[in-house]
C-alpha cells in the first residue's frame, strides 16, 4: 500500500513541499482508502466528520484527520488481531486511559526503516556505547510497549554495550555510569527529557558530581517539557546543563508521539522541528478547525505515510504549535519547520515521560 520507491532513505530532508505533496497524497488517498474497507470505527468518522470526502483529495488539507483522543477511547485496527504482534500504550498519567495502538509486522518494520533512516541522518550510522537514562524494567514485555519504552527500543538500534542511568530501585547509578564514561568515546544517549531534568540531572547537582565532557558524544531527547517549562527551565538552561553535568557535545531534542511512531520530528541547530520526507504538519484553528497561516499558532495536525495496520496517517494532536515556513529554513534543509508551543488549554496532560520517582 505504500510506495517508497520515490523516497531517498539517505536523505530524508530532500523533497520540497510540491514533491512531497504528490507522494503524500498518492500514499494518504491509498492509506485511508484501505483503512476505511478494513476499520469499521474509522469508516463511520468518515462519514460522519467528513462527508464530502471521497478518497481523492488534491490537497493535504481536505484529508480527513482522527483527535488524537479517539486513541484512547476506540479500537482502532485495519487488520485482523492474529496479525497484530505489538501493542503500543501512551503512559498516561494515572488515572488516564491510555491511547492503544496496534502494529502489525509490515508496520514495525516500515517505521523502524523510517527511525534509521532519521536517525542515522542525525548521529551517523555507527553504533555507539550507549547510556539510557531510564531503568532496565521500563521494558520488560516484549510484545507490549509504552511510549518510553517505545523509545528506547527504536534508539538502542544505534548503540551497543547499553548501560541505564537507574537501577530497579530508581537509584542513579553514579559509579557504574562514571566507569562507563572512562571507558568509552563517542557515546549515545538517550532518555525522556523530565526525567532526564527532573531525576538525573537534580540529582547529579545535589551529590555535586559532573560526568566527564565527551567529545563527539551526543544525547537524543524529547518528552515532558511542558512539565520543565511550568518550572521555568528554558531550553537552553536545559542544554548547557546536559553538557556541564552529563558531559555531551550535542544534545538533540525531538517531537513525537506514540500515536504515529516513526514519525519524529528531529530539532535543527535553528531551534525549529522539521519535517521528514514521510511526514508532514498543518497548523489549523483551535475552533474552526481551518488551516492557518505560517507565523499564527494553531492545533498541530501530523500526517504520515506510515501506519497501516491502524487508521493513524493523520491526527489531529492536542498540542499547539507554530508553523513557520517551508523549504527555508536558515539550517539548509528543506521541508516544513516549526515549534511547539505547549499543550492546549484543558487539554490531560500526556504521560509519555512519567515515571514514579
Amino acid at each position: 500500500m505504500v510506495d517508497l520507491d520515490l523516497y531517498k532513505f539517505e536523505a530524508p530532508y530532500s523533497l520540497n513541499f510540491e514533491e512531497k505533496t504528490v507522494l503524500m497524497l498518492k500514499n494518504l488517498n491509498a492509506a485511508n482508502g484501505f483503512h476505511n474497507d478494513n476499520s469499521e470505527e474509522f469508516s463511520n468518522i468518515v462519514k460522519s466528520l467528513f462527508p464530502s470526502y471521497c478518497f481523492s483529495a488534491f490537497d493535504l488539507a481536505d484529508l480527513p484527520f482522527l483527535p488524537v483522543r479517539a486513541f484512547k477511547n476506540l479500537h482502532l485496527a485495519s487488520v485482523p488481531s492474529n496479525d497484530i504482534s505489538k501493542i503500543l500504550t501512551s503512559s498516561g498519567t494515572s488515572g488516564q486511559k491510555p491511547s492503544r495502538i496496534v502494529l502489525d509486522s509490515f508496520t514495525a518494520q516500515l517505521q523502524s526503516k523510517v527511525l534509521t533512516s532519521l536517525t542515522s541522518y542525525w548521529i551517523g550510522k555507527a553504533r555507539r556505547p550507549m547510556v539510557i537514562f531510564d531503568f532496565a524494567n521500563t521494558r520488560a514485555s516484549r510484545n507490549q510497549f509504552n511510549a518510553r519504552a517505545a523509545g528506547i527500543a527504536g534508539f538502542s538500534t544505534f548503540g551497543r554495550k547499553p548501560i541505564y542511568a537507574l537501577d530497579s530501585n530508581l537509584e542513579l547509578t553514579v559509579n557504574e555510569l562514571l566507569e562507563y564514561y572512562n571507558g568509552y568515546q563517542n557515546i549515545l544517549g538517550f532518555g525522556f527529557t523530565f526525567l532526564i531534568w527532573s531525576k538525573i540531572i537534580s540529582e547529579l547537582r545535589r551529590k555535586n558530581i559532573r560526568l566527564p565532557f565527551k567529545e563527539n558524544s551526543v544525547l537524543i531527547h524529547g518528552g515532558g517539557w511542558k512539565k520543565i517549562e511550568a518550572e521555568k527551565v528554558e531550553k537552553e538552561e536545559f542544554d548547557s546543563d546536559v553538557r556541564a553535568m552529563l558531559g555531551f557535545d550535542r544534545v538533540i531534542n525531538y517531537y513525537g508521539m506514540v500515536e504515529q511512531v516513526g514519525s519524529v520530528y528531529f530539532e535543527c541547530e535553528k531551534g525549529f522541528f522539521h519535517a521528514p520526507d514521510f511526514s508532514e504538519l498543518l497548523i489549523r484553528d483551535p475552533l474552526t478547525h481551518d488551516v492557518l497561516p505560517f507565523g499564527q499558532p494553531g492545533l498541530i495536525q501530523l500526517l504520515s505515510v506510515l501506519p497501516r495496520s491502524y487508521p493513524g496517517n493523520s491526527i489531529l494532536t492536542e498540542d499547539i504549535g507554530i508553523l513557520h515556513g517551508r523549504d527555508n529554513c536558515g539550517c539548509g534543509r528543506k521541508g516544513s519547520f516549526f515549534q511547539v508551543l505547549g499543550r492546549q488549554t484543558q487539554a490531560e496532560p500526556r504521560g509519555c515521560s512519567d515515571v514514579v520517582l
